[in-house]
Order: structure tokens, then sequence, then C-alpha cells
């Protein structure tokens, strides 16, 4: 058998295969129409952060005022922007000008090479308002991680001789006494690859310094915004990696080499623990959680608005409950910041944000006030017995309900058993009869022992069989069955003596125990991330060197966090970072946590994730397959090379390897079964059932699905006329989309999505919205615009599609509009509304045709779910002859509702017979419904078999509609 390639192996080939190592990615250009420069005093905004500036002489010395109406206008921007954290920067030491690139081409360039992002602060009442930093100090990614790191730790800014220069342009006498500065730009040009040397002053704007021949260093500070940038390479840390060894088991090996990092969960094992958590969990979600304790490598798929989020929060919080450390991390800033709202939501939750987040700043601020202490032994061991009462009592009620279901079970179920039961032992069904004693000796007469142990099971066997008046050869397991038959015979008469199965104050005092155990976990959730065993001397001192290094620099805190050892992770058991601060930052220390969830996993590159991958002992791989995917431009004999430069031979491993076609989630999907998510609860069926048929094959069930619902029409149309324009923008539907968000601003519609497939049509729908509206109107909307691509992770109540197709464009327009990707995406967006506007048809049968055949047709009534039982087929003809729209076998989500009466403004779910999966899971169903919002009643056959009419009466009034004669 061939021994397993060495991790170092596929480490050097992702090295080879990384986008740095593929092609070196061009100069930035940044956004002219929003460049601007500021005076050179600006430079205090690069000074060294030192917390959340609780010193108002600090927040001024990091300040930099700007007048009121261009504070707006930049705010506006900065708020529409979907996906981005801080889009707004300030850059210092731009390299401008042209460079030749191949024959005559020649390659425009206006690159920072320091950047930092910025927010705008406004007085409470009147007063100009200030730009203030609002994260790390980065230089430019342009260059080696290695290289860029040494810059980063001695970056220059003028050594505090341009803090009072109130100009845009620095005097050249003191621009050219600056040799430390001029040094630090020079280098930092040849590292980003700039043949520019020459140190000028900001003199002109943009479009003049792009215009001239050659490179130059233009020391100013200006704001811009920034655009989608790409991320880091990879390449540098994976060879690192490569280059000593890995003794510990890592996800990184098991996803690649087959090593497992933990072991497999046992197939055949026990019942799995008890998963708890602060907030409501699906089964399949339950489940999710507990495979996460034991694979190595899980993954978890699920279309958008199924809750994936949701899940990684409670994956994170069991984590966090049972002692172990976990790494959160995601491919952008944006979709940690959407983590890291979510996480907040879940109480006991505590992350350590250390990458460029003022969420940082405020964790520091926390560690420096002494907040974080130990948990009390007694405060925790009494968390943990709340925990346990909280259980109980509902385990406890759960347990009595799902006793009276059985006994309705019974009730309406087949007789047979009975009969058979009476056969073998009669006495059984005398109400005299003590079954408790008959089982009693049944278990005595089980035994197994000596001769005085076999002497006492032969005389309870007797005792046993004359109790039921069976016959003396009668087998101890057919007895059993015939107790067990004649103990529910029991409860069956009980229920029906009681009047019939009525669950109300039952489900209400479960609702009821149910947040009692979600907020006792969550209590001690919040100790046990706390508890002394965390929390031992040596691991505060820990805390304290982890408090300093984020309140430092960036350089700083890479320096201090590379001395990150178990007692950290251990105290702050939950860290949240970005993909490339997880490699820029933290130390590469192998299986440094217990584990790493990859987040949005199916737009992640192969080596973006391995240095993450390496850091954790199991991992979590969370996304899905159908939206948006990483993007390669890697060719097939790149892999082949890189395969046989390294030695590997095993042609698995290298179609894993395939970074072109595979994302980190493809995988992760090869390697480990996914636990599908399958129900979905953020839009209205209108907006999701086509999606649901058409590009998840039917699986994706709808759990918002309700008469409210089924029948409204989501999707607003709006054919119009127009071309294209030289830009590439058709304005006919710039302007009417100004004109719709002016309407909802007047409806007081307050969750707004502008969207549009094509980059040239985003801009121009931004640019129009950003001079139409003020920023009051902008926040009174949640407005935002972009393309499909920025909005991926973000959702609105509303959302606007400006397709930005004219009547004469051909079909590469409509080829890319239909991606089925992107169209999984941009379809998704919106919870109750979207506003569609169409300048040309689409082309026959695509995608887009067949979505708007049905845009105009609502779902409507549901077909039902199965066949429903004799009774419930009942309940509904009465109540349809009494003029009460009813359907038995209502679907929604992965659950059917016996049967539904009423119609969109009023109706009610009936439970009218136990869940064919039986009594654990009607319980299950009853309580997800509820808290899907349906209003639930019993109509059960042992309460109501007798009483139709009555029954129909209450169903009726309670409805509030007129009974028919």
């Amino acid at each position: 058998m061939t021994a397993p390639p060495p991790a170092s192996a596929v480490l050097e080939v992702l090295a080879d295969l990384s986008p740095s190592a593929r092609s070196r990615p061009s100069a930035l250009a940044v956004p002219r129409d929003w460049f601007r420069w500021l005076p050179a005093s600006g430079v205090r905004l690069f000074q060294p952060a030192i917390g959340r500036y609780p010193d108002p002489r600090t927040r001024e010395a990091r300040s930099v005022t700007i007048e009121r109406a261009t504070a707006e206008r930049l705010a506006a921007l900065d708020r529409v922007r979907p996906g981005e954290q801080h889009s707004l920067r300030a850059g210092w030491l731009f390299v401008a000008g042209r460079r030749p690139l191949d024959g005559r081409r020649t390659q425009r360039v206006l690159h920072p090479l320091l950047s930092v992002p910025v927010r705008i602060v406004f007085p409470l009442l009147f007063g100009e308002a200030y730009l203030t930093a609002a994260g790390d100090v980065a230089v430019s990614g342009l260059i080696d991680p290695v290289r860029r790191h040494e810059l980063e730790a001695g970056y220059e800014v003028g050594g505090g001789a341009l803090d009072d220069v109130d100009e845009v342009e620095i005097p050249a006498a003191l621009l050219q006494r600056l040799e430390r500065l001029r040094s630090f730009a020079a280098a930092a040009a040849a590292a980003a690859g700039f043949d520019a040397t020459d140190l000028v002053p900001a003199t002109t704007g943009p479009d003049e310094l792009l215009s001239v021949k050659g490179l130059t260093i233009v020391a100013g500070v200006a704001l811009f915004t920034a655009g989608e940038a790409g991320g880091l390479s990879a390449a540098a840390a994976l060879r690192s990696w490569a280059s000593r060894p890995v003794a510990a088991a890592t996800a990184f090996s098991a996803l690649y080499l087959g090593s497992p990092g933990a072991a497999e969960p046992d197939p055949v094992g026990g019942p799995a623990p008890r998963v708890l958590a602060p907030f409501p969990l699906t089964p399949t979600q339950k489940e999710a959680v507990s495979v996460s304790r034991e694979a190595s490598v899980s993954v978890v798929s699920g279309a958008a608005g199924t809750g994936k989020s949701h899940t990684v929060s409670a994956i994170a919080c069991d984590a966090v409950g049972r002692g172990e450390s976990v790494l959160v991390a995601a491919k952008t800033d944006a979709a940690v910041d959407a983590l890291l709202v979510l996480l907040g939501e879940a109480p006991g939750l505590d992350p350590v944000v250390f990458g460029s987040s003022e969420r940082r700043e405020e964790l520091a601020a926390r560690l420096a006030s002494g907040e974080l202490r130990a948990a009390g032994r007694a405060e925790l061991a009494e968390a943990e017995r709340s925990v346990d009462e909280a259980v109980g009592a509902r385990d406890e009620l759960v347990a009595w309900v799902i006793g009276r279901l059985e006994a309705e079970a019974r009730f309406s179920g087949d007789g047979r058993p009975e009969e058979r039961a009476r056969l073998v032992g009669p006495g059984l069904f005398d109400l005299a009869c003590d079954l408790s004693e008959v089982s009693r000796l049944l278990d005595v007469a089980s035994r197994r022992g000596g001769w005085w142990t076999r002497r006492r099971a032969r005389k309870a066997g007797s005792q046993a069989l004359a109790l039921a008046a069976a016959g003396l050869d009668t087998p101890p397991s057919a007895l059993r069955v015939a107790v067990d038959v004649a103990s529910q015979s029991r409860a069956v008469a009980d229920l029906v003596a009681g009047g019939g199965l009525d669950l109300t104050a039952e489900w209400r005092g479960l609702a009821d125990l149910e947040e009692r155990v979600q907020r006792c976990v969550a209590e001690w959730l919040v100790l046990a991330g706390r508890s002394p065993a965390r929390f031992a001397r040596a691991d505060l001192a820990a805390v304290a060197v982890l408090g300093t290094a984020l309140r430092s620099g960036r350089a700083a805190r890479r320096e201090q966090l590379a001395r990150l050892d178990g007692r950290l992770t251990r105290a702050l058991p939950l860290w949240v970072g970005t993909l490339g601060d997880v490699e820029d930052l933290l130390p590469p220390t192998p299986a440094l946590f217990d584990l790493v969830i990859l987040d949005e996993a199916s737009a992640i590159d192969q080596p973006l994730a391995a240095p993450a991958l390496l850091r954790g002992r199991r991992t979590v791989v969370v996304g899905d397959p159908h939206q948006l995917r990483h993007v390669s431009f890697l060719a097939d004999d790149q892999l082949r090379r890189a395969a046989e430069d390294h030695g590997l031979e095993d042609p698995v491993l290298i179609g894993r390897l395939d970074v072109r076609r595979n994302s980190i989630f493809d995988v992760a999907v090869g390697s480990a079964p996914a636990t599908i998510l399958e129900e979905h609860f953020r839009s209205a069926p209108h907006l999701i059932d086509f999606v649901a048929r058409r590009l998840y094959g039917g699986r994706l069930l709808v759990a918002t699905r309700s008469p409210r619902t089924e029948s409204r029409d989501c999707i607003d149309v709006v054919r119009m006329s127009g071309r294209r324009d030289s830009e590439g923008v058709v304005r006919s539907e710039v302007e009417e989309v100004v004109t719709r968000l002016s309407q909802m601003l007047r409806a007081g519609v307050r969750s707004v999505g502008v969207i549009s497939p094509f980059r040239a049509q985003a801009d121009a729908l931004e640019e129009a919205v950003l001079g139409a509206f003020s920023l009051q109107d902008l926040d009174a909307l949640d407005l935002r615009v972009g393309t499909v691509h920025a909005f991926q992770g973000n959702e609105r109540d509303v959302v606007v599609v400006s397709l930005g197709i004219g009547e004469d464009d051909g079909a590469g327009s409509w080829r890319f509009a239909e991606d089925p990707h992107l169209f999984a995406v941009l379809a998704t967006r919106a919870r109750h509304r979207v506003v569609l506007l169409l300048s040309a048809p689409p082309p026959a049968e695509g995608l887009l045709a067949d979505y708007l055949d049905q845009a105009d047709a609502p779902p409507g009534r549901p077909t039902p779910a199965g066949a429903c039982g004799r009774w419930a087929a009942s309940v509904g003809d009465w109540l349809a002859s009494a003029g009460v729209p009813a359907l038995p076998g209502y679907p929604t989500g992965r659950h059917h509702v016996d049967v539904c009466a009423g119609d969109g403004e009023r109706f009610l779910g009936l439970e009218c017979a136990v869940h064919p999966d039986g009594p654990a899971a009607h319980v299950e169903r009853h309580l997800a419904l509820r808290r899907a919002g349906w209003d639930l009643a019993d109509a059960y056959p042992s309460r109501w078999q007798e009483r139709q009419g009555e029954l129909v009466v209450n169903l009726t009034r309670r409805l509030g509609f007129v009974p028919r004669p």
C-alpha cells in the first residue's frame, strides 16, 4: 500500500497554485470620482492606535475635520454599499502615473502604499464633522507578506513634522529633509513592484497624475472609496508551513490526507448526548451540532435562508460550553461583521475580534476595565443546576404529553393488538389486576444465577401467569407485550373518561419551559466561558497581554499575538476574523484551536483556507454550492506541473487540489457527508418557490408558507424600454429606481436593497441614489445598492432589481445574468417583495423567462402533503360544509398540518391525529409550527368523535366565520 504524501508536499502544491503565484495582481485603481486630497496634517489618521479613545484629546489627535456637506455625502456613500465594512479609506504615499506593460500598452496607476479605514463622526447638534481611523493601518497588499510585515512595523508618516501642516501641498523643502520618509516610500514602492523613487508633494488631482508618463510617489493624504479588492496571497505563508514539520493532527491533514484530527462518530453507538442552545434549533441543526463534536471534518450545506449562520452560532456555543476553543473565519470583513452580529445575539458568547475592526477596540476596553473575571465555582454549579432543573421540568412535561399522545394513537389505531393481548392474558384487562406488579414479577422471572435465584424466578413467573390468567406455556416475551397493551388500554380508558385529549394548557406550559431552558443555557454559557478551569492566574496574565495586543497597531499586535498559546484560547475560547487576518496575525501553531469553522466556504479558494485549517484539530465547513463561487483562472497544465514538481501521484488527491474547479467546500464535501439544512425561513413563498423548484430540485422546503403568505403576490415586473449607453448603463432603469425609492420613502418602507448583475449599472444606480436622497433618507430606507456579488450574505425586506440589459444587447449579457449561481443569490435577497425592472424580453425558455412566467402567479393553495387520516378528512369536510375553507395535509416546511382551517386573514392549524412518526415527532412539530407563527388547536377524535357538530361550531366561531345553517 502506497504511503500518503507528506503534508509539506500538499502545502507546496497549494502555494504554487495560490493567486499571487499564478499571476501578480494589477495595481489597484482608486475611484477618482470620490478621490479627495486632505491637508497633510491628515497623517494623524495613521498614528498608532491606542484603544477606544477614552480621552477626547486622544481622539482629536487622530482625527481630521471635514465640512459637513461633504461629510454627509461621503457617509451616504459608505452607508449604501452592501457587504463592505468602512468603504471609506485614507491613503498616504500614492504611486501615480502611467507605466509600460507590453508592446505599446500602458497601465494607469494610482495606488496608495499605506491606507487606513476611516469613519465619519457628526456632532450631535451642529458644527463640522471629522474623520477618525476605524481600523488598522495596512501596507499595500501587492507586497509579499514577509516584506509587508517588515514595512508595517516601521512605516513612516513624517515623524510628527507634518501634523500641523494645514495645506494639501507639503513644502518641498520640508519633504527634502524627511530622509526616513523618502527611504520608506522608495522601499515600499519597490516591494510593490513599482519602478518609482521620486517623492513629490501633492499638487494636482488624480486625472492629471494619471496622464503623466512614468511613475512617481506622491506625498499626500487622500480620502477615497475602496472597491472590491482581492485578498492577500497565501503562497508565502503556505511555504513557511511546509518548511517545518506539523506533528499535531490537524483539520488540514484530515481533509487532504485522511489523517483524523479526532475520532469519528460511532454510527452504532447509543443515543447522542443532548444538544442545548440558547435559541431554538431544528432537528437537522441539532444533528449538525452533534456531528461537529467528534468528526474531524463535518460539512453543513444549505440554501439562502436555511439558517446556516444560525447553525454556526449553535456549533460555536456547543463547543465553548464543552470547554473547547473555536476559531470562526470567513473570506471578507463584511462576512465576519455579519457573523459578529449574529454571534452577539447568541447569549453567552463573547468573541475575540483580532482583525481590523472597531469591535476589537470595544473588547480591548472591556479587558482593560477588568470586567472579565473568573466565575465562582458556586455560581457555575448553581447555573448548571438551573439548566438541569429546567431541562428536567421540560422533559417531565414532554413525557406526560407523549403518554397522552400514545393513548390517543391507541384510541384511533388498530384494535387487533388488544384482541391478541386479551387472548394471551385476559386477566390483565381486569381493572383489579396490578399491572406494575405483573411487570415486577416478570423482571424477577428473567434473572439468572444460582439455585436460590432460579427458584425465586420460577415462583415469580408462576405468579405472573396467575395474575394474568395466562396459560402455563405462555412465553414471558408474549406476556410482556400483553402487559404493555393492557397498560395502554387503561390509558385510553382514562383518556376517554376524562373527556378526551385536550393539551391546550400543556402546550402553553411547554412553550414557557422551552424558553426557560434557553434562558438558563444562556446564563450558564456566560459563566462556562469564564469557568475557574479557564481562568487560572496564568490565564489572566495571558488575557492582559491580549488587551495590550488589541490596543496596538497591526505590526505590534502581530508580534504580541505570536506569543499566543493554549492559556489564552482557554481563557477566551471564541475567536472571529477573516482568513487573511488569521494568517497575518495569529501565530503559526498547529491545532491551536479545537475547532475551526469556515463560513461561506463555497466562495473560498483552497490556498486561502489552508492556514486556518492547519490551526484547528477539527473543522466545520459551511456553504452552499448553488450560490456564487470562488473565481480562478488556473490552467490545467499548471496543476499538473505543480503535482509533478512535488511528487504527488494519487489521482484522487490531485483531483481535490484542482483549485480552479474546487472550492474548499467542494473538497470538504468529498471528504465527509454533508448535513443539509432543508428548510427555508426567510422569504415569502412567491419569492422562493421558483428557486426551490428550479435550482434546488424541489429539495428546499418553504417554512414561510401559510394561508397568510401562500397567495401573496410578491414580484412586481416593470416592463419598460431602454438601451445601454456608451458607459454600459440603461438610464431609464436608473430613473425608475429613483422614482420607486421615493415612493417607498413616502410609504414608510424601512429595509430596501437595489441590486444589478452588472458593475456599470450598479455604479450608476449608486451615483443616482446619492444625488437624489439625503443621508437621513438613506437611513430611513436602510438602503443598500450594489452588484449581486456585493449582496451575497445581505438581505432586505424589499429588493429592486435593475437588470441593466438593453434592447440591443446580445446573448452574452443574458448568459451572464442567467448564470444559476448568480441568479441563486439575486433571487433570494428579498424577504417580502421584489421589483424587477426589465428593459428587454429575456431569451425564451431561459432561466429569467421561466422566472417571469410565474412572477404574476403566486403559488396559491398548496397541494396536500400525502393522504390524511379519515378523521382529519371528515373534520375538513364538516368545516367546508359550514363555509370555512379547509385543507387537510397542509404543507409548510418539513411539516404538514393535519387540517388548515380559514383563509389568509384568519386561520387555524388543527391537530387531529398523532404524528405518523410518533409522539416525540408530534411534540417537535407543534413547537416548530408555533415558533413559525401558527395558531394551533386540538381536534382529536377521543374528545370530539361524538360531538362533531360542537367542534365545527367552536372552530367556526373562533375563526370569526358565520356558520351556515
